[in-house]
């Protein structure tokens, strides 16, 4: 099996085609002649999963990004660009409400390669230009209603602090920076595009010319299942305009407000104008109202809970990197839906919130001693699982109530120990960390690593230093941060078998919930394990692909075997290891 390749993933923008063609309907459809909201019974009993309301491309095709070339002989810079978010979420519902405005902020870092690299960002401009996206005031009708969702009126295009589609990022703390970019799902030719890509030149401030290029994500979407539960349809992205509806004539219902009549009046509100996450205002912030409510009605489900409101099942997927992929899902680090919601109640209880105490009462199932913590200023920490030590595993490993401290950064600004790169300039953002997988294309998360180093890792990974280094380094003696070696069992191969690629060194730990027999299944020798290339069984050095006692027949044949297996789970949905060859070819 060959490493992802850029070269051979370029399959076509038609392949965009396929997804749903969306509509965007008239003022007077978004607020005349509306139907009764609906209060459904079964609001109180939510438990179905979100309905699929976008198909991905074809499994295993890919649309084109366009990776930008690279000499490893002799490019002198190295440049790497994230969204500070793996997934914007955006309501596109303004003519009723604003729950999340339609605008990503964008970073980036400058490296100049050599024995000792550095950050580099005097003397450059760096810019950017978004790619294939329709024109985002020709798709959201949130610059319709800017004045009345943000007190002001928004030039058409544009972010609240002046960016549009394309411009120049500033310099921040060692690197760049282009805060709230307008951004849209919905591809200039109509398709829903959830993972459009942003072109980022760096050139030379005084002659112009263009010191390094590369590609990133800005990630958005506007797949909600809000029709679950406060009804109306659910066949297109967006909150219909009856959902909508709906929320407003519940929320009016319970809090006292005329939000339905103010917005049918012209006079739509975000709902961050009350909500402050910054808790300036008497009610709760966004985070802990949402999560605080919902807990009581989306109890009992699991990872489930959260995929009715962040998108995971469907075209957009708010986890797409290897956390994911090994069942680490979203309670392993944030908790279930009920102590997710009770860490966020507790902290706004003590901030004297009178409506988090009650919320949080309502709460059934919650584990006691929940930690508390302040919504988008505290986060699960990576040293949580990650001590740097060893490795944790899949299986156990949690980052519940280990908190980030209020003054850290959030990981899209964090640094490495030396207090140099942005831990997302070598790993991607949260929640789309190198290695990913996107449905719309396997690379289309990992464009800087792909550009880089030919291989799906964080910026490094495997010893890949001469990304940034000229000269061999040793990877046990990063002064980024520690790196655990990599344990396990050496797979052995018949003697006379040249290995190709670096030796796979077998985790056993990591498949601890098999039975020994599910993979050694002639059992056990008096003198220990049963080796694959034991005489008699696997040992064939040469031998068809389909002769079962092939030497790479256990590794990469179809069916019980590792590779088999890891294809087997994710085509199922399930927790799987490595589907190609660098996450199982890693010894060095």
């Amino acid at each position: 099996m060959a490493l992802r390749n850029p070269h051979l993933r370029m399959f076509g923008a038609a392949l965009a085609a396929a997804a749903i063609m969306l509509a965007q309907p008239s003022a007077a459809a978004q607020i005349k002649s509306e139907p009764q909201a609906k209060t459904p019974a079964a609001v109180q009993k939510a438990a179905r999963a979100p309905t699929l309301i976008v198909n991905p491309p074809a499994p295993g095709l890919g649309l084109p990004t366009g990776v930008p070339a690279f000499d490893p002989d002799g490019s002198p810079y190295v440049l790497s660009a994230w969204s500070e978010s793996s997934l914007r979420q955006v309501s596109d519902c303004d003519a009723l409400f604003s729950l999340f405005a339609p605008f990503a902020t964008l970073r980036a870092e400058l490296v100049k390669r050599g024995e000792n690299p550095q950050q580099f960002t005097d003397g450059v401009v760096l810019s950017y230009s978004i790619e294939g996206m329709a024109e985002p005031s020709s798709v959201s009708r949130y610059y319709e209603f800017s004045r009345s969702l943000r007190g002001s009126e928004l030039s058409r295009d544009t972010g609240p602090s002046g960016n549009g589609v394309r411009g120049e990022m500033r310099s921040l703390n060692g690197g760049f920076v282009a805060e709230q970019l307008p951004v849209t799902p919905y591809a200039a030719d109509g398709s829903y595009m959830p993972y459009p890509l942003v072109r980022v030149e760096a050139r030379d401030a005084a002659s112009g010319a263009i010191l390094a290029v590369t590609k990133a994500e800005l990630p958005v979407s506007t797949e909600f299942a809000c029709a679950n539960c406060h009804g109306g349809a659910s066949s297109k992205p967006g909150i219909s305009t009856e959902t909508a509806t709906a929320i407003l004539t519940a929320h009016d219902k319970r809090s006292g407000t005329k939000l339905l009549a103010e917005a049918r009046a012209g006079r739509p509100r975000a709902c961050s104008s009350c909500h402050d996450d910054a808790l300036k205002t008497d009610t709760m912030s966004l985070s802990a109202s949402m999560h605080g409510f919902h807990a009581t009605r989306l109890t009992g489900m699991g990872a489930a809970a959260c995929a009715n409101c962040h998108p995971q099942g469907a075209a957009s997927r708010i986890a797409r990197d290897q956390h994911q992929a090994r069942g680490v899902n979203c309670t392993r680090c944030h908790g279930d839906m009920e102590n997710h919601a009770a860490a966020l109640l507790t902290f706004e209880a003590e901030a004297n919130k009178k409506t988090a105490a009650r919320l949080l009462s309502a709460i059934p199932g919650r584990a006691p001693g929940v930690v508390p913590r302040a919504a988008h200023v505290q986060q699960p920490s990576c040293g949580g699982c990650h001590d740097f030590k060893t490795r944790p595993l899949a299986s156990t490993a949690s980052a519940v109530g280990k908190w980030t401290q209020p003054d850290e950064p959030p990981f899209a600004a964090r640094k490495d120990l030396i207090g140099g790169l942005a831990c997302a300039a070598c790993h991607g953002p949260a929640h789309a960390l190198y290695p990913s997988d996107n449905p719309y294309g396997r690379d289309r998360d990992d464009i800087a690593p792909m550009q880089y180093q030919g291989v799906s890792l964080p910026l490094g990974g495997l010893g890949h230093c001469s990304a940034c280094h000229t000269v061999a380094m040793d990877p046990a003696t990063s002064v980024h941060h520690p790196m655990p070696p990599r344990t396990g069992t050496r797979i052995s191969l018949p003697d006379s078998v040249k290995p190709t690629k670096p030796r796979v060194l077998m985790p056993h730990k990591a498949h601890g919930e098999l039975a020994c027999t599910a993979c050694h299944h002639a059992g056990y020798a008096d003198d220990g394990i049963m080796r694959c290339t034991n005489s008699g069984c696997h040992d064939k050095a040469e031998a068809s692909s389909d002769d079962p006692l092939f030497f790479r027949t256990p590794f990469h044949g179809p069916g019980m075997s590792c590779m088999g297996c890891h294809q087997a789970a994710k085509k199922q949905d399930k927790p799987h290891g490595p589907v190609d060859c660098a996450g199982c070819h890693t010894e060095r």
